[in-house]
């Protein structure tokens, strides 16, 4: 969009902004700050696993972890606290501060039989980490309740989401997203079917309190498929100290019409000491969703999970048990699925889609039918002359059911039928500290089995297979007052056993073995008191996924023919050149630059990254593919050498005390150095500006307004895909939002306006932009109470 009007948006949106601002003149608070309070002994700096500690006026008190650490995350920003540490051996603490948002205190306690005339604390500090991250936890995290895990993250600098229409998306980390993005779920690597574009994790975001994205190539510590960054949702520690409370969450969404609740109910149990458990459910349910112009048909969701959790935690050891249910079902865009060969083709890149309806809950085929179970076991044992010892078990059982537009009557037979099933095994030492050095060594297993299930009449996408996957790892980190060092190394293997039948129709068992090093070294230096620099170069590696090499056929969530490594024309190469491929080998240099001084704070982040054998779905323009199932268009596996450069950046302004502003920007070039061309499926540049007003009294108002720019993608050019890459877009949001306290309870209201000025537009990393335009304007409400 010309300068001209890319400004006059700007000034809609200060006008607007500003003119809104006089509606708020109550006085309040907001409790959603987050403290992180650290106890260590003052001589060595040893963590002080166990110490107690309580603080007032909300009468609260923790035991510090492993670490030394305690958490609490209902402070009212503003309000002065008090609080008491204390510890056997060690003299009795008391400080007090003022609470604001994501705060980290440092104290160290002194031996009780040690004359001082005083204790040392000192004050904030961030946790130590080498490698870029950022954080969704807090209020933030409160009002993206109710979304997807893509959509809750796709605000972050450099993240994006990979969308198969509205329904379904994937976190995109500076350009890299499904098998190359690591998910831990509770300390479990989710294992799903993410392999495919329109297969979003499946994930309840609700059961996380805090979600935290690494940047960096995280192999050392996660092992294979950690090359575009780690996500982690934890959830809060189980609460042994209070005997019941929890948290209530509903929301409602104009755009789809969708309700979603969720709950979760938590305490103790007073016969049974150190004993804390939780429960937790949530549902969703949404109609079709609409465009600024049309209904978008078949795109509604429903979503039904639980999760229950129960554990034994004292100073030296514990025992956690977790299990949860993901349950969804999913539509897909009925005019991404078309009959013929010429309707196809006019379908693409027209205005409207080529079905239309009127608003509907009801969800036809093509759609998808996803089960997901999660099965945790852990627990750890401390001895004072070793270490903390740990073993961790995940079991998770996948289901995937596909189902297509279908004739002689066999729609409600599932056209891809899958069953993945997963077991690992962690065994971890966290060794002693010696002097500065802290450190950990591990070792990890996984057994992975996928099938498909008979009786679809069709091919298999993918076939069956087996997959076994070991490592050992060793970090270690050098700590000192003002800076820190990072080394850590690991070794891979994995066994890849697959069976299918080649154009014979001869069954074939070829098998697949893939080795690998890693590493990663960083470090991290305070400056001064206000600039922070951190560099991390790590090594991480991705051997080819099953789908990637065999898969032929319709992938019908994207309606497209997909083929992979192995396939050339539609025909099965030779086992033989199969066993040629190589695996993802990954070098990637993270550097954060982060200023915090006055009213300015500012944070930089460059990245460089190499990646042979890089694996990518490339489209055939102009190859469409005839089945008995319809016409679709065509899209290969390829293999290449790829070279990523990107960028994120944040400059944060306060202009007053309840008056801030934020702009942020995110960039990333990726080529394919094999074609010396760009690689297709990037994100665009992207921009944010947003503006937030907040107001002291009673109830804590806020409105925040925010105007995004997202770049066309012009570098591939339009003959490289089906149709041209779309225009670019602005899209203004607006957010409004309170939070008071009913005696010792926290009650918050948001209202979201996204896309205020309900614009027509079309995304380039929605995979069925092929088809119909972005949603149009969407209010959404939330209600979030916390006992």
């Amino acid at each position: 969009m010309q300068l001209k009007y890319l400004f006059k948006y700007n000034l809609l949106f200060l006008t607007l902004l500003l003119h809104c601002s006089f509606l708020f003149d109550a006085k309040g608070q907001s409790c959603n700050a987050e403290l992180i309070l650290e106890v260590q002994d003052a001589a060595d700096a040893e963590p002080l696993s166990g110490a107690a500690v309580w603080i007032n006026p909300i009468d609260q008190g923790q035991a510090a972890n492993n670490l030394g650490i305690v958490k609490f995350s209902t402070l009212c920003i503003g309000q002065k606290y008090t609080v008491d540490i204390h510890f056997i051996g060690y003299e009795e603490l008391r400080i007090e501060f003022i609470a604001k948002e994501n705060q980290q205190i440092l104290v160290k306690l002194n031996q009780s039989n040690i004359t001082l005339s005083e204790v040392v604390v000192d004050g904030e500090r961030q946790v130590a980490i080498t490698q870029a991250t950022q954080q969704l936890s807090g209020q933030a995290l409160s009002r993206s309740r109710g979304k997807s895990l893509g959509e809750s993250l796709k605000g972050l600098p450099g993240l994006n989401s990979l969308q198969t229409g509205p329904g379904i998306s994937k976190p995109v980390i500076q350009g890299l997203h499904s098998n190359r993005i690591l998910i831990l779920n509770n300390g479990i690597r989710q294992e799903g079917q993410q392999w495919g574009a329109e297969h979003a994790p499946e994930i309840d975001p609700f059961v996380a309190s805090k979600i935290t994205v690494i940047k960096g190539a995280e192999g050392v510590k996660y092992g294979p498929d950690a090359i575009g960054g780690v996500i982690i949702l934890e959830p809060e520690d189980l609460r042994i100290d209070k005997k019941f409370g929890g948290e209530i969450n509903m929301a409602g969404m104009t755009n789809s019409r969708m309700g979603v609740f969720s709950t979760i109910l938590e305490g103790n149990i007073a016969s049974l000491k150190n004993f804390g458990w939780r429960v937790q459910a949530s549902a969703k349910r949404g109609g079709d969703f609409q465009t600024p112009n049309y209904n978008l048909m078949n795109t509604g969701v429903k979503e039904l999970n639980f999760s229950l959790a129960g554990g034994w935690n004292t100073e030296r050891r514990g025992l956690e048990v977790f299990f949860s249910r993901f349950n969804t079902e999913i539509g897909i865009l009925r005019s991404a699925h078309i009959g013929n060969l010429t309707d196809l083709q006019d379908a693409i890149g027209r205005d409207e889609p080529f079905y239309q309806r009127d608003f509907s809950y009801e969800i036809d085929n093509p759609r998808q039918e996803l089960n997901h179970s999660l099965l945790k076991l852990n627990g750890y044992w401390t001895a004072s002359n070793i270490g903390r010892l740990s073993a961790k078990y995940g079991g998770q059982w996948n289901l995937r059911r596909e189902f297509d537009v279908r004739r002689g009557g066999r729609s409600e037979r599932a056209a891809i039928d899958m069953d993945l099933n997963t077991h690992s095994l962690d065994l971890g030492l966290e060794h002693k500290a010696i002097g500065a050095l802290v450190g950990e060594v591990g070792i990890t297993g996984i057994y992975q089995q996928n099938r498909n299930i008979p009786g679809t009449g069709v091919e298999p996408l993918i076939p069956f297979f087996n997959q076994y996957t070991a490592g050992i790892f060793l970090i270690e980190k050098y700590i000192k007052e003002n800076w820190q060092l990072e080394f850590g190394a690991r070794y891979d293997h994995r066994e890849l056993e697959v069976r299918t039948f080649d154009d014979r129709n001869q069954l074939v068992s070829p098998n697949f073995s893939f080795d690998n090093y890693t590493f990663s070294i960083g470090g991290q230096v305070d400056l001064n008191e206000n600039v922070r620099f951190s560099s991390n170069l790590g090594s991480a590696w991705r051997p080819p996924h099953v789908s990637e090499l065999f898969s032929n056929g319709l992938h019908h969530g994207v309606a497209a023919i997909e083929r992979g490594l192995l396939y050339e024309g539609g025909t099965l190469a030779d086992i033989e050149d199969g066993k040629s491929i190589k695996a993802e080998s990954s070098l990637k240099w993270v550097n954060t630059l982060s200023l915090n001084k006055d009213k300015w704070s500012f944070v930089a982040n460059p990245y460089f990254q190499r990646i042979n054998n890089f694996i990518y779905l490339e489209p055939k323009p102009g190859e469409f593919v005839l089945t008995v199932r319809g016409a679709f268009p065509l899209q290969q596996y390829v293999q290449t050498d790829a070279q990523l450069v990107g960028f994120d950046g944040t400059v944060n302004y306060d202009f007053a005390k309840d008056l801030n502003a934020t702009l942020s920007y995110s960039m990333v070039r990726a080529n394919d150095l094999n074609k010396s061309e760009a690689i297709i499926w990037m994100p665009a540049d992207r921009y944010n500006f947003s503006l937030r007003r907040s107001f002291s009294g009673k109830f804590s108002p806020f409105i925040e307004g925010s105007l995004s720019h997202v770049a066309r993608q012009g570098r591939v050019s339009d003959d490289r895909d089906f149709t041209a890459a779309p225009d670019a877009y602005q899209l203004i949001d607006l957010a409004f939002g309170a939070s008071t306290t009913v005696g010792s309870n926290n009650l918050n209201l948001f209202i979201d306006v996204e896309n205020l000025m309900n614009t027509s537009y079309r995304d380039y990393m929605n995979r069925l932009r092929y088809y119909a335009d972005e949603l149009g304007r969407n209010i959404s409400i939330r209600f979030q109470y916390q006992f």
